[in-house]
């Protein structure tokens, strides 16, 4: 069941969605090999590519895709030294791919995801708590001898709460997306100007997740009214 709703997920999309999937996989792949990247990064950037298109779509077997991604991309973090991402990539994103799936998996039409909006009561609650959890973690980071620890901090604890919604199919997600993807960016430019080919893989992956979260926000908000 499992590898059938894999397989029957890229099915029916509109022209558009197959030419955006291929760009983005065969632009990632090109690029990388070209420069040099290890096939483990390759890996990484193509299974979290595939799942975040797969969000943008509403479709459950993301998790099976970022469940790959998760897994490579948190060992490559360490490496780089970035260990925010690679502890929420382990202690968070990991269990949640199981989460997101059961969730998802339940409130489905058969095709898609359902899709939710959050209450302005539980968006208040995050624009309070979030800067202070923010600021608490860069100062963990400190202790640990990390690297660009705001951003890293930044990244680490928008990508919790967005992953958060995205398991309860909230639209709001992509918003927070849109900001970690535009910080990771940056943080990953870092990398590879200090002379690491797996830092581009990376870097062309985040690229992807940017245009993949303006992509998911027209789906979600504007492609739900056109339905």
């Amino acid at each position: 069941m499992v590898i059938s709703t894999a397989v029957n997920d890229f099915k029916g999309w509109g022209k558009v969605d197959y030419a955006w999937l291929l760009t983005a996989t065969t632009s990632i792949t090109a690029i990388t090999l070209a420069m040099g990247g290890s096939t483990l990064s390759i890996i990484s950037a193509l299974a979290n590519s595939v799942c975040v298109i797969l969000v943008a779509q509403g479709k459950v077997s993301t998790y099976l895709w970022g469940t790959v991604g998760v897994v490579t991309y948190a060992y490559l973090a360490y490496v780089w030294g970035f260990y925010g991402e690679s502890i929420l990539n382990v202690a968070y994103y990991l269990p949640m791919q199981l989460v997101g799936y059961i969730l998802w998996s339940r409130n489905s039409d058969g095709s898609d995801v359902v899709k939710a909006k959050l209450s302005s009561k539980h968006a208040l609650v995050g624009i309070v708590t979030v800067p202070l959890a923010i600021a608490a973690t860069s100062y963990g980071l400190h202790l640990l001898g990390g690297k660009m620890v705001v951003v890293d901090a930044s990244t680490t604890i928008l990508s919790v709460v967005a992953m958060g919604l995205l398991a309860a199919r909230m639209k709001e997600q992509w918003i927070l997306w849109i900001i970690v993807n535009t910080l990771s960016i940056y943080m990953w430019t870092t990398a590879y100007m200090s002379g690491s080919s797996d830092g581009l893989a990376t870097l062309m992956m985040w690229s992807v997740f940017l245009l993949n979260s303006i992509y998911g926000a027209f789906k979600w908000y504007v492609g739900e009214e056109l339905k």
